[in-house]
């Protein structure tokens, strides 16, 4: 194989995977993949989106996150409390943020200083942050939301929904955060192997508490699209999400996880992957045949993503 085409392959397999995965799909569900619904899609997840971008910076490297749901949750919780308050709208978003860093931050700490494994610690961050969204919500559904944030999810400028706009300055700000500053070189350096970070001089347990605060910040963020959407704020908000996030972040940079020599973050691949979990979810719930089916499918690709990258990785180490 000619090196153009294998860095080509390397460099976008899931974006290939997906893009054929949804081709297979479109001959079968003809009635789903239309333009209508495949706009309605995009725009009804555009948390699942901010969400997954944020857990990039976590996974890039090498850690993950199972407690992004329940912040979340957490964050939508703290809304109600703070928007039946009356207070300025800038006062709300300002603790809103400050709330998600302390969240990333705290989940951090614990995996960087106690060096908890990051599975562990965010698991229990994941119980502890969903049991305060209860005790601060009450269990209570408000429906009392700002203007501002009503209209993030019904506004329409030039012609697009303003939080697809939000959604594209995100992206916009990731790719740059990670291709064009030290910041976005040192999280490589750090996902592809701590200890040699840590020989060449990188802070690897800040860089590690700067990946978890911008999750935390990022899940602020979703967490008023999703409210904004759904229009209201409720406990249940985020519920099971981060399985979906985690499977399309894992998908678009298997290299990250098995720790190959094809390192590389490319936002292009995860926004496919994103796309394509959420066509998948979205399609078996819209037939209604077989209730659940998305996760069968999701982890079939899922393993046939990893298994491809094994072994590219193994030819590549034989070479």
């Amino acid at each position: 194989m000619n090196r153009p085409l294998k860095n080509v392959l390397n460099n976008y397999l899931m974006t290939m995977i997906c893009l054929f995965s949804l081709f297979i799909f479109g001959l079968y569900f003809r009635d789903f993949f239309t333009a209508s619904n495949i706009y309605k899609v995009v725009i009804q997840n555009t948390y699942l989106f901010v969400l997954s971008l944020g857990l990039t910076f976590i996974m890039a490297c090498g850690g993950i996150d199972f407690s992004i749901g329940s912040q979340i949750s957490l964050l939508s919780s703290i809304m109600g409390v703070l928007f039946s308050m009356r207070l300025p709208v800038a006062v709300s978003f300002a603790v809103l943020a400050v709330c998600g860093l302390l969240c990333g931050l705290l989940n951090g700490i614990l995996v960087s200083y106690i060096n908890i494994p990051a599975y562990v610690a965010t698991m229990i961050t994941q119980i502890g942050y969903k049991g305060l969204s209860y005790l601060i919500s009450k269990g209570a559904v408000k429906t009392h939301l700002p203007r501002v944030v009503n209209m993030l999810s019904r506004k329409i400028v030039l012609g697009i929904q303003a939080d697809i706009w939000v959604l594209l300055f995100v992206v916009l700000l990731t790719s740059f955060i990670l291709k064009q500053t030290y910041l976005g070189k040192y999280i490589e350096a750090v996902g592809e192997s701590w200890d040699r970070a840590e020989r060449a001089g990188v802070n690897v347990r800040r860089v590690n508490m700067i990946c978890f605060a911008a999750s935390g910040f990022f899940c602020v963020i979703a967490a008023l699209m999703l409210v904004s959407q759904q229009s209201m704020t409720a406990p249940a908000n985020g519920n099971g999400i981060e399985i979906f996030g985690i499977i399309a972040v894992a998908c678009a940079f298997p290299g990250t996880i098995i720790k190959s020599k094809n390192h590389r973050i490319i936002i292009l691949n995860l926004l496919f992957s994103i796309f394509f979990v959420l066509c998948i979810k979205n399609c078996v719930r819209f037939y209604g045949r077989y209730p659940n089916l998305e996760y069968i499918i999701l982890g079939l690709v899922t393993a046939l993503v990893f298994s491809v990258n094994f072994i590219l990785d193994r030819k590549n180490k034989n070479i």
